[in-house]
């Protein structure tokens, strides 16, 4: 297919999860998700929701638990509810990740996989029967419509790891279970900001290298260090 019929056919839909307890932050985070000029939907539990994010969507399903059976469930129905927008792909950040360029690297989209922060798993110590990849699969979310709905076909599959029953363990899981394939962001990073040291490689790692789609970031003033920082590469990529 041409590369013009192929950006016009491309349908993005921006969603964000959280609970009630990150609508602040999710606000603080508001300019990261809106300039990609496209619809945005704020997920949340039935029973921690948000119920208005300005003029943007806002929907419900699953329970509030942040790590455990009720968590993996809830993922789940999320994906389930990202299917009723009428949408080629979708961009699914939690309430601490974002992607820096308003313009969504053409890489997405020429290859049908799920592309996350594909991070290592080595730091937990793990039985010799631990069969998956030492990896965990961290926001933010890139996938076309068929591999979510192949990702919630395949969620029955896996029972939850008790040592890592997180989201990031279980996106990862799905996914081998599924025979879903999957990459890493090729500018993409994931690292703790809440530490002055966190917060320095973080913004080495946009200033320097370029990288875009970030996790975790908890609040404007870190926000904004980024965009500074995206700026500068930016400049200096320009010369």
């Amino acid at each position: 297919m041409p590369d013009e019929i192929q950006q016009s056919v491309k349908k993005l839909v921006v969603t964000v999860h959280g609970y009630a307890g990150d609508a602040h932050q999710i606000n603080d985070l508001r300019p990261m998700y809106e300039h990609h000029k496209a619809p945005i939907v704020v997920m949340t539990p039935d029973d921690s929701r948000i119920e208005s994010f300005g003029p943007h969507i806002c929907r419900f399903g699953g329970k509030r638990q942040y790590t455990g059976e009720d968590s993996l469930k809830r993922q789940v129905r999320h994906w389930e509810i990202m299917l009723d927008f009428n949408a080629t792909h979708f961009l699914s950040n939690d309430s601490d990740s974002f992607c820096l360029a308003p313009e969504l690297p053409e890489y997405l989209y020429k290859e049908d996989v799920l592309w996350s922060n594909e991070v290592s798993d080595m730091m937990h110590k793990r039985k010799p029967e631990y069969k998956w990849p030492r990896l965990a699969f961290q926001p933010p979310y890139f996938w076309s419509r068929e591999i979510v709905e192949r990702m919630i076909k395949a969620a029955p599959l896996v029972k939850i790891d008790p040592q890592t029953p997180f989201i990031d363990w279980f996106v990862m899981a799905v996914a081998v279970a599924g025979g879903i394939p999957h990459k890493t962001f090729k500018d993409g990073f994931s690292c703790g900001t809440a530490d002055p040291y966190g917060l320095k490689v973080m913004t080495d790692q946009v200033w320097r290298q370029g990288k875009i789609f970030v996790h975790s970031v908890k609040n404007a003033s870190i926000r904004r260090q980024l965009e500074y920082a995206r700026g500068q590469f930016l400049k200096r990529k320009s010369k």
